[in-house]
């Protein structure tokens, strides 16, 4: 019956939505990881997702950008592209779900650089100074995205 299709299709809007944001954030991540520059259109193509399953109340969740913006202004360590692609997924995850993704992507880029440390110190190389941020957005939007769904 009718309530069957309308269960269905509750489930493929957000579905939809992760396989759209998750190809945009691989292009994005292939980006800045070549080049370390992220095309705003990235950041705008996951933002118009968020109109698939827009929630006004995850407009709070721009809050957590706004403070890596703050950060990325003061201290530096956050790119334009960071912020914007984080602000574009806060509007579709809203602010739990921009804590755990930022929480998430800060720790694996930090175990990342531990075992890269210790790789480059085995090969007598120093560590890099920077990596690209993006690819760790991406972690933790999936991770976010699977204990969240």
């Amino acid at each position: 019956e009718g309530g069957g299709y309308v269960q269905l299709r509750r489930l493929m809007i957000p579905i939809f939505q992760f396989a759209i944001i998750s190809v945009l954030l691989t292009a994005a991540t292939i980006s800045d990881i070549r080049t370390r520059e992220v095309s705003d259109i990235f950041s705008v193509g996951i933002l118009l997702t968020a109109f698939l399953n827009f929630n006004i109340e995850n407009l709070i969740g721009l809050v957590i950008p706004s403070l890596c913006l703050v950060i990325a202004v003061v201290c530096g360590g956050f790119g334009g592209a960071d912020v914007k692609i984080i602000a574009a997924l806060s509007v579709v995850i809203g602010l739990e779900g921009s804590v755990l993704l930022v929480l998430i992507a800060l720790i694996s880029m930090l175990l990342f650089h531990a075992f890269a440390r210790v790789i480059r110190k085995l090969r007598k190389k120093s560590a890099a100074k920077s990596y690209p941020f993006v690819p760790f957005i991406f972690i933790g939007y999936v991770c976010t995205e699977i204990l969240l769904f």
